[in-house]
Order: C-alpha cells, then sequence, then structure tokens
C-alpha cells in the first residue's frame, strides 16, 4: 500500500510525506493499517 494513498486519506491538508515522519503520526497510520488488513480478513470469511 504506497504511503501517498494513506496520508492523502488521513491527512488531506498539505503535510504529504512529512506526516510519515511525524513520530505522533506513525502510531495512527499503522492502526489505520492494521485495521484495513483485518476488515479485508473478515471480507474474505464473509465470502467463504
Amino acid at each position: 500500500m504506497p504511503p501517498t494513498n494513506i496520508s492523502a486519506i488521513s491527512n488531506p491538508s498539505r503535510q504529504g510525506a512529512s506526516s510519515w515522519r511525524d513520530p505522533s503520526n506513525i502510531s495512527g497510520i499503522k492502526i489505520k493499517c492494521y485495521r484495513v488488513k483485518i476488515s479485508s480478513q473478515y471480507r474474505q470469511f464473509d465470502t467463504d
């Protein structure tokens, strides 16, 4: 998953790659990625 897509979704404002360098935002981005992975797994279970 490209970081540009995540930063655009989480931060529509013009922060860009600087938001990734900010330690306070990294944890939030990791949590969002983790939730996306979990939701995709649940979708796979639903289709089975």
